[in-house]
């Protein structure tokens, strides 16, 4: 139900944003990162929600030292959930790192190309609910959105760079690579 109520809050304040757009002034960027803030929090403490929630779980929770042989997820995410794991073992605060990821990649795409950036989150949260259920694929989308700025500068380094770290976290973010071109 407040998924439901979310959305009717987004989708009046994006219908606000169109209408009075020049009227917004700086409560717009207030409200952009309000909204964004959300969707940290509820990624971030949805424990028992989501899909593969149970398998992201038991990997996170059977990880006992460094060994790679023995992760049998892609070796950014793995070693992430480790490093995690040594240093504060919280699953918590693993999530709290990957909505970080995800929320900064693709609000800081948002906020700087959206024309109507919070309809932008509107339409996210329809489409994905805006992935508040991340999985690693999420996160290299993210991150594959990050790299569009990239593209959009014609520095195929920083955009190479982006989709190979993205890579380490799923292997489908290779498909994003004839974007550039």
């Amino acid at each position: 139900m407040y998924l439901y109520l979310i959305y009717i809050i987004l989708l009046f304040v994006a219908y606000f944003e169109i209408d009075r757009f020049s009227y917004f002034g700086k409560i717009h960027k207030i409200l952009f990162f309000v909204i964004i803030l959300l969707f940290f929090l509820l990624s971030s403490l949805r424990w028992e929600r989501g899909t593969d929630w149970i398998s992201y779980f038991q990997f996170y929770n059977s990880i006992t030292s460094y060994n790679p042989k023995n992760w049998y997820f892609e070796f950014g995410y793995s070693y992430l959930n480790y490093l995690v794991k040594l240093l504060f073992n919280s699953y918590t605060v693993l999530l709290a790192i990957l909505a970080f990821l995800v929320y900064s990649s693709v609000g800081l795409t948002i906020y700087k190309y959206g024309v109507y950036p919070i309809l932008s989150l509107a339409i996210w949260f329809a489409t994905s609910i805006a992935d508040i259920y991340l999985t690693r694929n999420t996160i290299a989308i993210s991150l594959a959105i990050f790299s569009i700025r990239y593209i959009i500068d014609r520095k195929f380094i920083s955009f190479l760079f982006v989709i190979c770290v993205a890579y380490l976290f799923h292997k489908s973010a290779l498909i994003f690579l004839p974007a550039y071109f």
